[in-house]
């Protein structure tokens, strides 16, 4: 994966504490009303997996959009077919083992989600740099949070400490 979405291992990631993520999300899902959904992603034969259950969540009833309104409309298909469009991934993938949180926008363009209290450490991809990645072990040193330096051997990550100037971030 960090070749595909890790900009050639330049990139970071980040590792969540998943009980304290999906608590914080589903308490600003409550506070502010909004669709919220959680869980692994599942792994199947695409469109085989969805046609055998006789939901169809690529068709839209244009009929019944316009009787309901867009929003409505796109609010009542999002809760009924949530995980066939957005936890669902051809078997292909499966070796990603992905867990995935959705939180609705509604009609902005971003909502603010604090992930302090969530967060617990970073990867740096080995491409990042040492020196650069140091940089940051303060601060996570600070806040709590682990951070390393991925090498890859034989496609296994190695993880490396970054080094702060109070001592080690593991």
């Amino acid at each position: 994966m960090w070749a595909q979405y890790g900009e050639g291992h330049k990139g970071v990631c980040l590792v969540f504490d998943r009980r304290r993520l999906v608590a914080s999300l589903g308490d600003l899902a409550r506070e502010q009303n909004r669709q919220f959904f959680y869980g692994d992603v599942n792994y199947a034969d695409i469109p085989s997996s969805i046609l055998r259950k006789g939901a169809d969540p690529y068709s839209i009833d244009l009929d019944l959009a316009e009787r309901l309104g867009v929003s409505t409309f796109v609010r009542q298909h999002t809760v009924r077919y949530w995980r066939e469009l957005y936890f669902l991934k051809h078997r292909d993938w499966q070796t990603e083992n992905e867990y995935r949180v959705m939180l609705s926008n509604r009609d902005e363009d971003y909502v603010f989600v604090s992930i302090l209290g969530s967060l617990v450490g970073v990867a740096f991809g080995e491409e990042f740099g040492f020196d650069a990645s140091n940089k940051y072990a303060e601060e996570f040193e600070r806040n709590g949070i682990r951070g390393c330096l991925l090498h890859w051997k034989g496609h296994q990550p190695e993880p490396h400490p970054l080094m702060s100037s109070n001592g080690w971030v593991f």
